[in-house]
């Protein structure tokens, strides 16, 4: 829901991708409430991918997702509890911002110091929770809060520019030309 909310809000392209396990906590029926509710709030259902679904059954390989890191803009850290956050550090060094769950009692601290988005993401009480009104209410604020974070976060706000002047549309563009 969130991330279909800071789609509209913010224009700008947005894919969720969890790197899940076959076996692991999001079974099918998990996923198709996710699929839903990020429809229902503004992704289209191609914007979500589940790694599982890719074949990744026993999880998506470490150093893939530390690519994927570096070519990502959010992190979220949807976990129900963290004692040791490797990957939203990791994502950190990537130039992510980092959004977790401010439900998470080992997470507050740490969010503090690497300067991370605090959300509560419903997880702990409510198992693939569909959302009522008033969490839409909550998650476009939220929202709103964040998108105004990528603009001003320098070093990300960098990262963006240059993926999108850097494209492969962009480099075709002025390559193509100069083939003919």
């Amino acid at each position: 829901s969130f991330l279909g909310i800071l789609k509209c809000i913010s224009f700008k392209k947005v894919k969720l991708i969890i790197c899940d396990r076959k076996r692991g906590v999001v079974d099918q029926k998990g996923k198709n409430i996710i699929k839903l509710e990020g429809y229902k709030n503004g992704l289209e259902l191609s914007d979500i991918l589940f790694t599982s679904d890719l074949g990744y059954d026993d999880g998506f390989p470490s150093d893939a997702i530390i690519e994927l890191m570096g070519l990502s803009n959010i992190f979220i850290a949807s976990s129900f509890s963290e004692s040791i956050p490797l990957l939203a550090i990791t994502a950190q060094s990537k130039n992510n911002l980092i959004i977790f769950n401010e439900t998470i009692d080992e997470l507050k601290e740490l969010g503090k110091t690497i300067e991370s988005y605090q959300l509560d993401l419903g997880f702990p009480l409510k198992k693939f929770n569909i959302y009522e009104p008033t969490n839409v209410i909550y998650y476009t604020r939220h929202a709103k809060n964040v998108s105004k974070l990528l603009q001003e976060k320098n070093d990300l706000n960098a990262k963006c520019k240059n993926r999108f002047l850097y494209s492969q549309e962009f480099i075709w563009k002025y390559l193509e030309p100069l083939l003919k």
